[in-house]
Order: structure tokens, then C-alpha cells, then sequence
């Protein structure tokens, strides 16, 4: 299998944090992509015409520069864990991580088939030959940085020879100053939950009557648009979530809250809005600069 690497620079460069210490100091946080796109042949030791095979398309954007190299090593191996897998933390350098990742999917696509179908494989390659083209995109965006908080999203695409594929996206922060992810237990007050929950479930009725508003003549009340929803009563702010410059942005993929066909809902909260919930504190260590 051979893996097309292509190292490109991003645009710019973020100012990180980093703690020696008790003392805080600010250093340079850069970052690099992998990108690889690959075709991996279900069977790469045969000539088939229209050979069967899943696509990878990878595009890895990880931290290039940041304070000490052990600092370094250490917020890569957080990166690695957040969008490659947990399985790949103790890799070596970025590169690495990302050819243990790919030889894993090849290894996952042939042996998931051969399992799934078993002697029958050989049948299905005449008989319905879509069925064995899989495909999986790994992607991920840096949303915001400062001195003591990077954010990023992860982006991805799954699929098995189903009727569609599935792509979720997971949004991830981190506390530059202890390399940990950070939660919503640091940044909120306790008892935050069920006033945090009131305003996602508002937002979220909001972003289903946007989703909606063309596929009925009349208006829809809010009951309505409940009953889109898989159970709207269970509905509870979840952890995909991030920190941005203006708010706290909130993640449901499909089939979390409604139906596939309704795609992932996204809502964004400014901080105002939740201010008596912050932990003013917490929230003044990761944002200096804001009032």
C-alpha cells in the first residue's frame, strides 16, 4: 500500500500558552496538514475490471510548533487521540500516526468484508459489486486559538455499501496551559445543566423550523416541531461541544436528537446569553482579554 503525503502549511500562525510551572509565558502555536487520498483494492493482488476498493481522504491539521518538544509531543498526542483515535496517541510523530491510521482502515475494509460475506465474496463481486466500494474521509478545521485555547473541529464520512453513508462532526477544546480537553463542568457554574438544556432545546426548535419551513404551506407551532424530533423531552446538552471567540457552539449528528433524513443540528450560543452560568473564573483563564 503506498500513501501519498502531501505536507502543506496552514495560512497564519495562533499564539499558544504554555505553563513552566507556575509561570505562564506565551510561545508561538503553528500548525501543518497531512493530506492523503488513496484508493485502497479490496483485492490488490488481481487485475479486475472495475475493481472493487474504498477511498480514504485524509486531511490532518495538527500542531507544528508549541513551546517545549515535550510540550509539543504532548498536545500532538491530543490531537492524535481527538481525531485520529485513542488508539494512535503514543505515536511517534504526526506522520506516523497518520500511515498507523490508514493501514488500519485498509486492514478494517478487507477483513470487514471478507467477515461480512465470508465464501459469498466471490458471488457478490458479479452479482452487486457496489456493495463492496466502502469510503472514509477524516478531516479536521481550527476553529479558534488564543494563548490558552485552541478549538477544532472534526469532520467526518463513513461508508459500509449501505444505503447511504453517516457523517458526524465532533468539535473539541483545549486548555493550552494543562494540554487536557476542556468540559463543561470547568466552564459552568454548578447546576447548569437543566438552564443550559432549556436554551439548546429552543435553539434546536429554531434550527427545525428553518430545516422545515419549505416542505409545509402554514405555519408550524412549536408543538409541531417537537414531534420532528426522536423523543424532545430526553433532549440534554451534550459534550460535542466547543468554545469560540462569541460563544459556545453545540453539536447533534444524525439520529442523536431526530431522523437521518434531518440531517446534524447546530446551534451556537453567544456568551451573553449564558452568562450567569459561567464560571467566571475558568472562563477568565482561557479568555483574558474579554470582559
Amino acid at each position: 500500500m503506498v500513501l501519498a503525503l502531501l505536507i502543506t502549511s496552514c495560512s497564519g500562525k495562533q499564539r499558544g500558552g504554555s505553563n513552566d510551572g507556575n509561570n505562564k509565558q506565551a510561545v508561538e502555536l503553528t500548525f501543518d496538514s497531512i493530506v492523503v487520498e488513496e484508493t485502497i483494492l479490496l483485492f490488490p493482488d488481481r487485475s479486475i475490471d472495475d475493481a472493487p476498493g474504498a477511498t480514504l481522504n485524509i486531511s490532518f491539521t495538527y500542531p507544528a510548533t508549541f513551546g517545549t518538544g515535550e510540550q509539543l509531543q504532548k498536545l500532538q498526542a491530543v490531537f492524535y487521540a481527538m481525531v485520529l483515535g485513542e488508539e494512535y496517541v503514543d505515536a511517534a510523530s504526526p506522520h506516523e500516526a497518520v500511515q498507523a491510521y490508514a493501514t488500519q482502515y485498509a486492514d478494517f475494509y478487507r477483513d470487514d468484508l471478507q467477515d461480512m460475506y465470508e465464501n459469498e465474496l466471490e458471488e457478490v463481486l458479479v452479482d452487486n459489486p457496489n456493495a463492496l466500494h466502502y469510503g472514509r474521509d477524516a478531516k479536521n478545521k481550527i476553529v479558534f486559538a488564543n494563548e490558552n485555547l485552541v478549538s477544532f473541529t472534526c469532520f467526518y464520512w463513513e461508508y459500509t455499501g449501505g444505503a447511504h453513508g453517516y457523517a458526524p462532526e465532533f468539535h473539541h477544546s483545549v486548555n493550552l496551559q494543562t494540554l487536557e480537553p476542556v468540559t463543561l463542568d470547568q466552564v459552568l457554574n454548578s447546576g447548569y445543566q437543566a438552564p443550559l438544556t432549556g436554551i439548546i432545546k429552543e435553539k434546536l426548535l429554531r434550527v427545525m423550523e428553518e430545516k422545515v419551513k419549505d416542505i409545509f404551506d402554514d405555519p408550524i407551532d412549536d408543538n409541531q416541531l417537537k414531534s420532528f424530533f426522536n423523543d424532545y423531552d430526553a433532549i440534554e446538552a451534550n459534550d460535542n461541544f466547543m468554545l469560540t471567540e462569541t460563544g459556545m457552539t453545540f453539536t447533534y449528528n444524525p439520529y442523536d436528537v431526530a431522523a437521518y433524513a434531518s440531517g446534524l443540528f447546530e446551534v451556537e450560543i453567544p456568551y451573553g446569553e449564558i452568562a450567569h452560568l459561567l464560571n467566571r473564573e475558568a472562563f477568565e483563564e482561557l479568555f483574558p482579554d474579554k470582559d
